[in-house]
């Protein structure tokens, strides 16, 4: 899992784009993940942001945390994963 410092920092930057929900998912929200693992996130924001923005978010926060992060909103996941993403996701934030 993530500490209450990180997600307080994720969080903390992400409103600055008017998030709704942030979930995390992956080996951190499963607690197997190591030090050098990313940090998978799942975003709802509440207007439609475009690619570019979204990517200079995800760089933006990996620098700002010190941890390589992957965001992803509902729409970019991959139908295939969809449900063991979701059965798995966290919520920080809502």
């Amino acid at each position: 899992m993530i500490t209450a410092n990180l997600q307080k920092s994720i969080i903390n930057y992400l409103c600055n784009y008017g998030v709704k929900r942030i979930r995390v998912f992956g080996s951190r929200a499963r607690g197997t993940n190591k030090e050098e693992s990313d940090l998978d996130l799942l975003v709802e924001f509440s207007r439609s942001l475009s690619l570019i923005k979204l990517i200079k978010i995800e760089r933006e926060l990996s620098e700002q945390i010190g941890i390589h992060v992957d965001l992803l909103t509902e729409g970019a996941i991959s139908p295939l994963l969809k449900d063991k993403v979701n059965s798995e996701a966290v919520t920080i934030f809502e």
